[in-house]
């Protein structure tokens, strides 16, 4: 899971208030909600601007934990399951095969994210016309042409090499400071309205 801790002067701006101590952390863990929620929803927004055709699971990456007015802790985090794959993305790096080498569509079809359909590997290698193997020096999965040669289908990389293209700890941040204050002021407001 990634994670990303943002401190503020929000304890400064506790103190300084004279409302009623009792509706404060109430208020704050509103606001802390409300904030993370207002990260996830932006965050979740620029998504596809960022990354190349994100499938739905994908643009659903953000996550959040509510603040209560015994932690007065909110989180914004990326899932698990997406982070193992996103990670490189807001890091940029080398990423390696799970296995013995990734699978790197060059001349099949594929779904409307540009990834290849699930099953879809199996099905080519159940042709008698495509082998996998090593043309020419070349890895990967090819096709016999009917009049004679072969066409890569698939090529088998060792590795593949990212740019950071997703700053999520940085957008977090400009968030929470463009959006923490208002959400305090607007929660206290509401807080002192129905106090009891």
């Amino acid at each position: 899971m990634l994670t990303i801790n943002v401190k503020h002067n929000i304890d400064a701006v506790i103190r300084q208030l004279d409302a009623q101590q009792k509706q404060v952390p109430y208020a704050t863990a509103r606001a802390l909600t409300m904030t993370a929620k207002d990260v996830q929803r932006d965050v979740t927004t620029a998504i596809p601007q960022l990354l190349d055709k994100p499938t739905p699971f994908t643009r659903n990456a953000v996550g959040i934990t509510y603040a209560t007015k015994m932690t007065l802790r909110s989180r914004v985090f990326i899932k698990d399951i997406q982070a193992k794959y996103l990670g490189i993305q807001i890091t940029g790096g080398t990423r390696l095969p799970p296995k013995r080498a990734l699978v790197v569509p060059f001349n099949v079809p594929v779904n409307a994210y540009g990834n290849l359909p699930r099953g879809r590997l199996r099905q080519l290698l159940n042709r008698k016309d495509v082998f996998s193997g090593r043309v020419r020096g070349v890895p990967g999965i090819w096709q016999r042409q009917r009049k004679g040669g072969v066409k890569l289908l698939i090529a088998y990389e060792p590795q593949a090499h990212y740019q950071a293209r997703f700053p999520f700890a940085q957008m977090a941040r400009r968030i929470v400071e463009r959006t923490l204050l208002p959400n305090l002021r607007r929660a206290l407001v509401d807080a002192m309205r129905t106090a009891r």
